[in-house]
């Protein structure tokens, strides 16, 4: 066995390989209506558990909703939600003078409409937006006047764009994204409003890197990214010119690296986040030059530095120490150790935002899964913490805390639950285990519901925080990726057994992934079905075997450094050993499975979860197996309006109350 290309692409899955024959689409369409018609009628047999479940959802969302306020050039924005709207209606406010500018709902005939990217421009007289109606994540760039000119009247700038979009200085020009057919952002595009002219800036030939676009703390430039798994290039582009990309620190193969341009006493100077052996370090440079001038921030085992922010003589830097969402408060004059160190709780969130704040401060937001967003004001100069805005009440009824599990190697794999006070852990509750594990990504806590529901009737809900993802730094995500795939799997049912020795009931666990933790659910499903009284799998990435041995397939090929390339002898082995759709569990073993997915999903496509129900089907479990598909408007995600997002939620959750034998009468519609 060699480390030889091959052009291998063989589908060792006859029997179900007409699931993915694009001349069969009719013919596909209807074994999936097929599905999706079992699915609805069996659903209704829990049907008073969703009521239930949505009426307490809906006591505990506001009818009405806001964003807080941002201001351009004397202009106040803000998003609004009428009662009962799935999308809200951007304000404008003007010398206290309101108008509605934008309805979202306007923008689609589906019933599906979700927001890319907006960008007022710098005189705050247009906005920009990019819109998509089908779930496919091909974006509509749009350009609508906040003066009705009649030179800047609503118009179509683009067709088709992805993620990322700015302004020029001189309101007049915009930069956007464009994916290729394998949905890798590989195109920078520069769009002049007034004359109806774009015109290609950069392309990417490297297949393995995908192009972002970020604004930065220098307000003359932007930066573009170009980052596979590994290599990261950054360039800086003058936003007066549009122009003129330089790059900051080139590309080395093997080196990940992010910039922030800053001005420091006058001068122009660079913010560097580099990796090194032992961790990632921040460092102040001359623009020009990689000089060293100062670090900023040293190298942690557990430390992770993502996001740069550049305020003034400031500098926030973003990420994750110890497993925490973390920002560190750096002044970029004379500090040599951080002015202030800020740290989530567990079960909560933190991020950057761009809502006013007061005066000498920057807005932070935080959300948690027993509190919907609010927004804070970090003062610059003391690093004190003020609330400015609530997007809703916090449920004060719910514990949240942290246990480490062992895994079979002796890692301690760290666990968030959240539970009643009066629901003990001493092995008789229930457990919803959540997981993902892949591409360094943490999923961050967000504040549902529904899931609150469940919680409340007694369930403990759970995330283990396996290795492949990045919640304990790059290193925790590399002992989970490549050759080493397999220990995600493990961490998942280690972190099971270890809740039910003695936590939660052992009968009474489901399992619950999406996308790449929906490959976790495939993965689990072969490796220990016995383990789980249901596994929920949403957009389960399932063959990636065939699906990868193919590039005209959406983000194959930089998939293959997360993965494997089974194009290679030992990756297509090591893939082979637990793809979930060549590695089914006895048919007398296999648990109930919710497997979900949407024909418009451009990142998981629907021929694979598909394929898998099939294969399932065939070896005798389609009494366990449902495949709830979405033939209209959705995509990868949930769908994105408020309303529509909780009856989506609610749908799922019913199942897995029904598989944990929860649907009781505490759980139906007091209404009824």
């Amino acid at each position: 066995m060699t480390d030889a290309m091959s052009p291998w692409s063989h589908d060792d899955h006859s029997e179900v390989a007409w699931l993915r024959d694009l001349s069969r689409g009719p013919e596909l369409r209807a074994w999936l209506s097929d599905r999706r018609h079992r699915y609805d009628e069996q659903s209704q047999t829990w049907e008073p558990v969703r009521q239930g479940l949505l009426g307490a959802a809906r006591s505990l969302l506001p009818e009405t909703l806001s964003s807080p306020t941002w201001t351009v050039n004397h202009r106040v924005f803000q998003w609004r939600w009428a009662p009962s709207a799935d999308y809200p209606v951007l304000w404008m406010r003007e010398a206290q003078v309101e108008r509605p500018v934008l309805d979202l709902t306007s923008l689609t005939a589906t019933g599906f409409v979700r927001l890319g990217d907006t960008a007022i421009s710098p005189d705050g007289r247009a906005l920009a937006f990019t819109v998509d109606t089908t779930g496919g994540e091909a974006y509509e760039l749009r350009v609508l006047s906040l003066d009705a000119l009649p030179d800047l009247a609503q118009t179509t700038v683009a067709a088709r764009v992805y993620y990322g979009l700015l302004w020029s200085h001189d309101s007049r020009h915009l930069l956007s994204l464009v994916h290729d057919p394998a949905d890798r952002p590989s195109q920078l595009w520069q769009h002049d409003v007034l004359a109806g002219t774009s015109e290609l800036l950069y392309e990417e030939s490297d297949e393995r890197f995908h192009l972002a676009l970020r604004p930065s703390g220098d307000p003359n430039f932007a930066v573009l990214r170009a980052a596979s798994r590994l290599t990261a290039e950054e360039w800086l582009i003058d936003l007066d010119s549009m122009h003129s990309l330089s790059t900051t620190r080139g590309r080395t193969e093997g080196v990940d690296y992010t910039v922030e341009p800053v001005v420091v006493g006058g001068q122009p100077k660079l913010v560097q986040v580099r990796e090194s052996p032992s961790g990632y370090r921040v460092t102040l440079e001359a623009r020009e030059s990689d000089h060293q001038e100062r670090v900023l921030l040293h190298e942690a085992p557990t430390r992770r530095p993502r996001e740069l922010l550049g305020v003034g003589a400031s500098l926030l830097v973003l990420g994750r120490e110890g497993g925490v969402p973390t920002v560190w408060l750096l002044d970029l004059h004379t500090a040599r150790e951080p002015a202030a160190v800020l740290h989530a709780d567990p079960g909560t969130s933190l991020a950057f935002s761009a809502y006013d704040c007061p005066a000498g401060s920057v807005c932070l937001e935080r959300t948690s899964w027993t509190e919907p967003s609010w927004w804070e004001a970090l003062d610059l100069r003391s690093g004190a913490i003020q609330r400015v805005f609530s997007s809703g009440q916090p449920v004060n009824d719910l514990v949240v805390e942290t246990r480490i599990i062992p895994a079979r190697d002796g890692v301690g794999i760290p666990v968030t639950i959240l539970r009643s006070p009066s629901t003990p852990l001493d092995g008789t509750a229930p457990c919803l285990l959540y997981g993902y594990g892949a591409w360094e990504t943490v999923i961050e806590p967000e504040f549902d519901p529904i899931r609150i529901a469940l919680v409340r009737q007694g369930v403990v809900y759970a995330h283990a925080h396996i290795r492949g993802g990045g919640e304990l730094g790059r290193d925790w995500w590399r002992q989970g990726r490549m050759q080493d795939k397999v220990t995600t799997f493990h961490d998942f049912v280690d972190a099971t057994r270890g809740l039910a020795a003695d936590l939660v009931h052992p009968d009474r666990i489901v399992a619950h992934g999406l996308s790449a933790g929906g490959l976790l659910m495939g993965a689990v499903n072969a490796i220990a079905p016995t383990a789980y009284a249901g596994i929920l799998a949403e957009g389960p990435f399932v063959d990636p075997v065939t699906t990868m041995s193919d590039p005209s397939q959406p983000l194959v090929i930089v998939e293959r450094d997360e993965w494997g390339d089974p194009r290679r002898e030992p990756d297509r082995a090591w893939m082979t050993d637990w793809a979930p759709l060549g590695n089914l569990p006895p048919s007398e073993d296999q648990p109930p499975l919710l497997i979900t997915s949407a024909v418009n999903d451009p990142r998981v496509s629907v021929w694979e979860p598909a394929r898998w129900v099939a294969k399932l089907e065939q070896q005798g479990a389609a009494d366990r197996v449902l495949f709830r598909v979405d033939l209209g408007a959705r995509g990868h995600w949930a769908p994105p309006g408020r309303w529509q997002h909780v009856e989506f939620v609610s749908d799922l959750m019913s199942w897995v109350a029904q598989m944990m034998r929860l649907a009781g009468a505490s759980l139906q519609d007091p209404k009824n």
